[in-house]
């Protein structure tokens, strides 16, 4: 079985769990949400399939020694963020072979919420990154 930990926040993170959902031999093992939004962070745990013991909420949750033991044991073949407003540690991403982010703008150029405003502002090139 391959392990998901999947970071997701907004519509495109909702998207991504049903793409994920419905995938043979992937399960996604941890599922982390920023709670700013109820209604669809409960959407996104129903279609996850996940155990609330895996369910963590906002950036605290894995920043210390503790989460990382936690993290360790669950031996995460990918991380995948999905607009995750935060920026994950070296320590607990160098724990999986693969990760993937995905991001509404070019990055580093247009980090941040709401990157595509600086875009129309500007009239600079816009894209996404993955």
């Amino acid at each position: 079985m391959y392990k998901i930990a999947l970071f997701a926040s907004h519509k495109p993170g909702l998207e991504i769990i049903k793409f994920l959902s419905k995938q043979k031999n992937l399960e996604i093992a941890v599922l982390y949400l920023t709670g700013h939004e109820r209604d669809l962070d409960k959407k996104m745990i129903n279609l996850s399939g996940i155990k609330c013991k895996k369910i963590l909420y906002g950036r605290q949750s894995y920043e210390n020694d503790k989460h990382i033991s936690f993290f360790k044991k669950l031996n995460i073949n990918c991380i995948i963020t999905v607009y995750w407003p935060w920026i994950l540690h070296k320590k607990l991403y160098s724990l999986s072979e693969k990760t993937i982010n995905f991001h509404p703008s070019l990055l580093p150029s247009y980090r941040g919420w709401y990157p595509h405003v600086h875009n129309i502002i500007d009239k600079t090139q816009s894209g996404v990154t993955l």
